[in-house]
């Protein structure tokens, strides 16, 4: 039986789900979290993804590193999303 009072509002531990999510993603989009070195004074880095045996990780010649991941694609993406935001440009190939 549907249970009217409930419709239309997401349960508690969907909406902190979604929350922390949220959450993190803004953090994530924020320029500032881009770490620079002093010596790169010219934006425009190259972004690439250094690939281990079991993680691999995005890095910038702006600075930038991302968070190591086990799922490649997870630092691809991190390296696109910073290429799009400090106007970097992509590796070819990104994945080294």
């Amino acid at each position: 039986m549907l249970n009217v009072a409930a419709v239309g509002r997401p349960s508690p531990l969907l909406d902190l789900n979604l929350q922390e999510i949220g959450r993190l993603g803004a953090r994530a989009l924020q320029p500032s979290e881009c770490r620079r070195n002093v010596e790169a004074a010219a934006p425009g880095g190259m972004a690439v993804v250094r690939k281990g045996r079991i993680r691999s990780q995005g890095s910038c010649s702006c600075g930038w590193q991302g968070a190591s991941h086990v799922l490649s694609a997870m630092s691809v993406h991190d390296a696109l999303l910073h290429v799009a935001i400090a106007r970097c440009r992509p590796a070819t190939p990104l994945v080294v």
